[in-house]
């Protein structure tokens, strides 16, 4: 049987905080096209409409209050600070308008302030964005002047958080990813008119901006996005959706007395070929799933922070170039998938880590606890989810020779992990999600995902420094005591 190997991307560097997005979920099974449609459900569903209806209204005209101001006095051009200062004031207001707009889904006052060139596609970003759902909505600026603004006496540039928060993001939250906006200021019966000339992704591509209509399937906490117009994944929607949401709810429920919060919900995009979403400019495009936390709007830095909403991208192209059956089998893999990437999602939301390294968390305890959570999940579905394809990080469905020979006093690094060879990339996972596997063994899930959370507590964490000493009420093992141990039940269980 194929299968789609899984590799870890990083995201691009926001304002000196590392975004990076947390892979390596199951791998795809074999695959054929899809051609009948999936079973009735009561899900709702939701699909953008056409084209909103544009403002008939000129920029500057009162159907946009925000975009026109009283004229302020000309700066000199040697005072480039009054300059930025005197836009900045004019841009809050528009800013603010913007996002009230899009909240009360407002497309033709939205649009009004737009130049005619830009409203088809930001149009169709509108769209998408209250398709998805709009709770909450803020447009902060980037404290980025220094080394990216630009003011003339005509126009200027700033980089913005759309903050947006979906029915399924945590209440309080405004995650979002910023966009380069360019602005010309004009004068019309003595006032300011702000017209935005340029509107697209600063740094991470983003699918709302797609340039497509998107379609969202959803329950009360989970939406399945994906592209109108594509069929297979369209008929893929609705099953996607109840297979991550029972994976998801099963985790769930495994927290009590944790101390974990899960979040409210998950956003989960599907993709059927290589895609370049929550991507940097210079990175190659993405042919696996991925987790991203996104960028905070309410966050220190004014956007500079993860926020603790991440996103979810399954990708259902399986090693075949076919996209992943929709069958029995398949709909196994996007529950394996949404275990793991959902794990993910809950250490990000619970992450006081400021700054993401190598090491911060260590790339095999954080991919480690997710294989766990997603093996775990699986063995609890006993004999249904027996159906002949195997858990492809579970060490007992590994070669034990390679597990023999490649079983070290090292843990796997980053590259072994997402190295280009499927066997040895579903290995180093098993290796990696055995030391988690053997904590829910000998000290319980509960503990278990502390000691996975506690990766994301402060930097450069040893999960075996993490192991409790059942001698001492508060303490830990020696690291030397709780690797050999692992070991000694690695060997019996998987060896022996």
């Amino acid at each position: 049987m194929k299968r789609r190997q899984h590799t870890f991307v990083v995201v691009a560097v926001l304002f000196g905080f590392g975004l990076t997005s947390c892979t390596g979920s199951s791998t795809a099974p074999g695959s054929s096209s899809a051609t009948s449609a999936p079973p009735s459900t009561s899900i709702a569903v939701t699909s953008t409409s056409s084209q909103p209806p544009l403002s008939e209204a000129p920029v500057g005209s009162p159907s946009a209050p925000s975009s026109a101001e009283p004229t302020p006095t000309p700066a000199s051009s040697s005072a480039p600070l009054t300059l930025q200062s005197t836009h900045d004031r004019l841009f809050q207001p528009l800013l603010a308008t913007l996002a009230r707009d899009l909240q009360g889904g407002r497309a033709p006052a939205f649009l009004a302030s737009f130049a005619p060139a830009l409203r088809t596609r930001v149009g169709q970003w509108f769209a998408n964005a209250t398709t998805l759902g709009v709770a909450a909505a803020q447009f902060v600026p980037a404290d980025d002047y220094s080394s990216g603004a630009t003011d003339a006496a005509g126009t200027f540039s700033r980089t913005v958080v759309l903050g947006i928060r979906t029915p399924y993001d945590d209440a309080g939250t405004l995650p979002g990813i910023p966009y380069r906006i360019d602005v010309a200021v004009s004068t019309s019966k003595g006032r300011s008119v702000l017209t935005v000339t340029g509107w697209k992704p600063a740094f991470l591509a983003d699918p709302l901006d797609c340039g497509c209509k998107l379609g969202v399937v959803h329950s009360a906490t989970v939406a399945v996005v994906f592209a109108a117009a594509d069929p297979d994944l369209a008929f893929w929607s609705a099953s996607a959706l109840r297979a991550a949401s029972d994976a998801v709810t099963w985790a769930d429920q495994q927290l009590a007395g944790s101390g974990l919060t899960p979040p409210h919900g998950q956003v989960i995009f599907l993709a059927d070929r290589p895609f370049r979403w929550f991507l940097g400019a210079n990175a190659p495009p993405q042919e696996s799933n991925v987790t991203v936390p996104l960028s905070d709007a309410l966050g220190p830095g004014q956007g500079g922070s993860h926020a603790t909403q991440s996103r979810i991208v399954v990708m259902l192209l399986g090693s075949d170039h076919v996209v992943v059956p929709n069958d029995e089998q398949g709909r196994e893999y996007v529950s394996d998938v949404a275990a793991h990437e959902s794990t993910h999602q809950l250490m990000n939301r619970n992450s006081q880590l400021a700054y993401r390294t190598d090491d911060s968390p260590p790339t095999w305890g954080a991919e480690g606890v997710a294989v766990a959570v997603e093996v775990l999940h699986r063995q609890a579905l006993g004999d249904a989810g027996d159906i002949g394809y195997p858990e492809p990080y579970d060490p007992a469905d590994i070669d034990p020779a390679w597990l023999r020979a490649h079983l070290s006093d090292a843990m796997p690094t980053r590259s072994q992990i997402y190295s280009s060879s499927a066997t040895d990339s579903a290995g180093y996972y098993a290796l990696s999600g055995s030391v988690f596997l053997y904590l829910n063994q000998a000290y319980g899930y509960r503990t278990m995902m502390q000691v996975g959370a506690a990766l994301y507590a402060k930097a450069n964490q040893n999960p075996f420094a993490l192991f409790p000493d059942p001698s001492h009420l508060g303490g830990h093992l020696p690291v030397a005591q709780a690797t050999a141990n692992w070991r000694a039940w690695f060997t019996g269980r998987y060896l022996g």
